[in-house]
């Protein structure tokens, strides 16, 4: 048989379609194949960042990734990768950027970035404001807090800290150590009409109305002896609170006698220092005669300091109300002592200085007690952010 003839070229030209097919239907250089998603990074307001101090910027990705950070002015300021907490470093400028690199979905964001002023016209104090108890000398019901002051504005702000509870005394020191209560919730401002303020902290973050010297008008949150409000014995709901008065232009100036006469606290926490009944300190003598006393402010440094807590302790519940049973350790980074205080009063109490801590006869086991440490600066290191440890009773 004779073969027909073919034409070379025919068949070379159909070789190359055959491996121009094969080429884009496997995927090499295909133009049909997936396209990565887009993403974008929103950070959150922007945080006050005071000369020397720490701040933590918040930004996300549209596509829910981790985002990392870094400082774009780094003589000014740094930021830790992860956590977005920013160490002022002078002042100045600072702007944080951040980034986030995409995955097998998502292509790498634009950078983002948020900058913040810092300046010297903000500046941290503590604060020691003194209501003396005559039924229960030497103790007494002592405020120890820290608060912020914007000196373009003059506007004191971010007012926290603890209450010690002048009929508590641990029983196994010779010197008054007393339990204390944490106040951190700011909820009243308002002018004493005498060149300064009158800041509230509370314990508890619940809303109210407050005429001068922090006392509820109505409702039945039982803040003081005003009108209106129902003692928690009788059914109310308990709170602890410290009314301060500070001068606005210059936060160190001394209280007038005026000015010291407005200030006033209540320690209406269930289980307090008299139980469901309120323990006050006002003008003219609250409950066992309190009355406010003195009061100190003090400018601190500008050097950051923090708080790390040790190994949680094992906390039995059922104890006896007034004997510690277990110790909690927290230190602070500058070296300073810290205060303890308890944010469950009602669960635990603690001592404010040795950290003994303890429960009460009623509690169980699985409850929470969540305990507080504070430091509040000097001269040369600001206001320690407050650091807490959960302990589960057992």
């Amino acid at each position: 048989m004779r073969l027909a003839h073919r034409n070379p070229v025919r068949i070379f030209l159909a070789v190359i379609l055959v491996a121009s097919s094969a080429f884009y239907t496997t995927g090499c250089g295909s133009s049909s194949g997936s396209t990565k998603q887009s993403q974008t990074i929103t950070f959150g307001s922007t945080p006050t960042l005071t000369v020397g101090g720490t701040a933590t910027v918040t930004a996300t990705a549209s596509s829910g990734l981790p985002v990392t950070y870094n400082s774009l002015t780094s003589a000014v300021c740094s930021v830790d990768s992860s956590s977005g907490l920013v160490t002022d470093i002078t002042n100045g400028l600072c702007t944080i950027a951040a980034n986030q690199s995409g995955n097998s979905t998502y292509s790498a964001a634009p950078q983002a970035t948020q900058s913040i002023s810092t300046s010297d016209n903000v500046q941290t104090y503590n604060i020691v404001t003194t209501f003396v108890e005559p039924m229960t000398a030497p103790n007494y019901s002592i405020f120890y807090g820290a608060f912020t002051y914007d000196a373009t504005t003059q506007i004191p702000y971010n007012l926290y800290g603890v209450l010690t509870e002048s009929m508590t005394q641990e029983p196994s020191v010779q010197t008054p150590e007393m339990t204390t209560v944490a106040l951190g919730n700011q909820l009243s401002s308002v002018s004493d009409n005498n060149g300064g303020q009158l800041l509230s902290t509370f314990a508890l973050d619940t809303t109210n109305v407050f005429d001068p010297g922090g006392f509820a008008t109505g409702g039945t949150v039982y803040y003081g002896y005003s009108t209106g409000a129902t003692n928690p014995a009788d059914g109310g709901v308990g709170n602890a609170y410290v009314t301060v008065d500070i001068n606005l232009t210059n936060p160190e100036t001394a209280l007038t006698s005026a000015q010291i006469n407005l200030e006033a606290y209540g320690d209406c926490t269930n289980l307090g220092m008299m139980g469901k009944t309120c323990m006050t300190g006002v003008d003219g003598g609250g409950t066992m005669g309190g009355y406010p006393s003195s009061q100190t402010v003090t400018a601190t440094g500008s050097t950051a300091q923090t708080i790390t807590f040790g190994t949680a302790p094992a906390l039995s519940a059922g104890g006896n109300g007034s004997t510690p049973t277990a110790t909690v350790q927290a230190t602070a980074s500058s070296g300073l002592s810290v205060t303890y205080s308890s944010l469950t009063p009602e669960v635990c109490f603690i001592y404010q200085d040795t950290g003994g801590i303890g429960t009460y006869s009623y509690t169980t086991t699985g409850e929470i007690c969540i305990i507080a440490a504070d430091q509040y600066g000097n001269s040369t290191y600001m206001p320690a952010a407050r650091s807490t440890q959960s302990l589960t009773l057992q």
